[in-house]
């Protein structure tokens, strides 16, 4: 099995200094023979000939290095999440051309814009995680995971294959790629339904040939520039993706006879961990002695046995209410008077035009955006039907249709039934109407009377084969749905307003003044519909709030 040596990772002065000296040799066998990079492995650029050390023995390409003390082998670990955000920026800034098991295709992130576009015109997204953000990442903003992994995401590959078809390559590479993180990055024992989200070892050969398939996709792309040439996160993942292999068939022989390895464990915020544990054992002392830093891993591994008491010294309060400090603020400020009308009669005159017993007409799918539209709204009425499951069987589908949901699931999604997927699209005219603003704005939300109650006893009235704990808890979601939607836009346009602040900060148009108050204008709504929704904590047991944040508000609805 290839491992790699300290010389071929670039890390030559740091490796060797830890090999060096037997304390230090000592402390590493704690750690089973891991060796971690902190970063991608620069040392590997410009590597067109790797000799062979003097305590290592040559493997094909990549090094084997021998430990002289315990003469057991030493395996090398790149950071996963720091190689998938350098694949990321690389994804943003320049095209990527693919290998042969993708037909060479050349991918871009002017695909990813299109997906959105496609979704912007309604709150109901099939990536509903996915924004122009995401690919508009500025300074430390291109140092997250998140929105790497959400990127590279098995939803995104699976909207590019709902909508846009002809970009089958690039969605069953960014599948490979979600595959893969999923694989080195386990975070749990227990086995899942996705095989590799378990550890690897439990479904050996499926995972290693996974393992060999990223690996050898990841090595043949090429990122599109003056020098096309390898990538120092290529050889990174090249060197993760053998050492763990390697790693694994060691440690299952005996003494050890393990049945499976924590990928997570092996990336740098364990390790980081670790050094921070045996920092935080000296306190202030944070460079130790080799003698000492014996010690305080001796020290930490003899605390790991330590178990808090079971019992204790004072009773405890069971009847106690514990209460949030958002939820305390939001009780202290008083719901100013609000000046509703009658609430039947308002909504009476509000939907007077639907008529509920209409047949639906289901949206005819002529062109993406509807496609886009409609499957989101499968999705949504299969997660609520898979809420009263166990209630209401007759919302669950017996059979599968050709949808959004049969796409995305891996087996454990529930497709709607068509009685209640037509009488979702219904109730969601109910709620598109309800919410509809008298003046256009940037986002629809009724500011004029209490905004679930209400129209969840509407619909019970009109539908009485729904149960009310269905429709309440159908426009609970909705409503959550449309704030995070509105969330989203309320960051966007301060974030372009930022930009365009610095960029025309000499050159002010009447047409930026305009654009500028007319976000300011919607954004000073926003302590109007808190007081509004607010007003209806008496009979619901969710609340939306207003973050008391100057810069980014946001809203948030709670406890659904």
């Amino acid at each position: 099995m290839k491992t790699v040596n300290a010389e071929a990772c670039g890390q030559k002065d740091n490796i060797a200094t830890v090999v060096r000296y037997p304390y230090h040799l000592s402390i590493l066998s704690l750690f089973k023979n891991l060796v971690f990079i902190q970063s991608a492995p620069n040392g590997f650029r410009g590597k067109s000939k790797i000799e062979q050390p003097a305590n290592g023995v040559m493997l094909g390409e990549i090094i084997l290095q021998i430990n002289p003390v315990t003469n057991s082998d030493i395996w090398m670990f790149a950071d996963i999440p720091h190689l998938i955000k350098l694949l990321r920026n690389h994804f943003i800034d320049e095209d990527i051309k693919l290998g042969p098991d993708f037909n060479n295709t050349v991918i871009s992130a002017k695909t990813i814009s299109t997906l959105i576009k496609l979704q912007a015109s309604s709150d109901l997204q099939l990536t509903y995680k996915l924004t122009k953000k995401h690919l508009n990442l500025r300074g430390r903003e291109r140092m997250k995971v998140r929105p790497a992994m959400e990127l590279f995401s098995h939803s995104t590959a699976k909207a590019l294959q709902y909508l846009l078809p002809e970009y089958k390559e690039m969605a069953d590479f960014f599948l490979l790629l979600n595959d893969g993180m999923d694989l080195l990055n386990t975070r749990t024992t227990h086995l899942d339904q996705n095989p590799l989200k378990c550890p690897f070892g439990s479904e050996y050969e499926l995972q290693v040939k996974t393992l060999d398939k990223l690996c050898k996709n990841i090595t043949e792309l090429r990122i599109m520039n003056k020098r096309p040439c390898i990538k120092p996160f290529q050889r990174g993942f090249k060197l993760s993706c053998e050492s763990l292999e390697g790693l694994f068939l060691q440690l299952k022989e005996p003494p050890v006879n393990i049945k499976y390895i924590m990928t997570t464990h092996c990336n740098q915020d364990y390790l980081e961990s670790s050094f921070g544990a045996i920092r935080g054992v000296g306190r202030f002392n944070m460079t130790p002695l080799p003698a000492g830093a014996i010690l305080r891993v001796k020290s930490l591994i003899l605390a790991s046995n330590i178990r808090c008491p079971k019992t204790g010294n004072i009773h405890s309060e069971n009847d106690m209410v514990m209460y949030s400090s958002q939820r305390l603020t939001l009780m202290m400020q008083p719901v100013p008077h609000l000046d509703i009308p009658y609430e039947d009669e308002y909504i009476l005159s509000k939907l007077q035009y639907i008529d509920p017993t209409s047949e639906v007409e289901v949206p005819v799918i002529d062109s993406l955006q509807n496609r886009a539209i409609l499957g989101a709204k499968e999705y949504v009425a299969g997660f609520i039907a898979k809420r009263f499951l166990d209630t209401n069987p007759e919302m669950k589908s017996i059979g599968s249709r050709e949808g959004w949901v049969n796409v995305i699931s891996r087996r454990n999604l529930i497709t709607p039934s068509d009685m209640w997927l037509c009488t979702f699209l219904k109730f969601e005219d109910f709620f598109n109407t309800f919410h509809k603003r008298r003046h256009s704005s940037v986002w629809d939300l009724n500011t004029e009377v209490r905004a679930i109650t209400p129209l969840a006893k509407f619909l019970n009235q009109k539908y009485p084969s729904i149960p009310l704990k269905v429709t309440k808890y159908y426009v609970k979601v909705r409503t959550k749905i449309r704030i995070s939607s509105i969330n989203k836009k309320i960051l966007l346009a301060r974030r372009e307003k930022r930009a365009n602040a610095f960029i025309n900060s000499s050159v002010v148009t009447p047409e930026d003044d305009e654009q500028d108050f007319e976000i300011e204008h919607e954004l000073e709504l926003a302590e109007e519909m808190r007081c509004i929704i607010n007003s209806d904590l008496d009979e619901v047991e969710g609340c939306i709030e207003l973050e008391s944040v100057e810069d980014e508000p946001e809203w948030e609805l709670l406890d659904i």
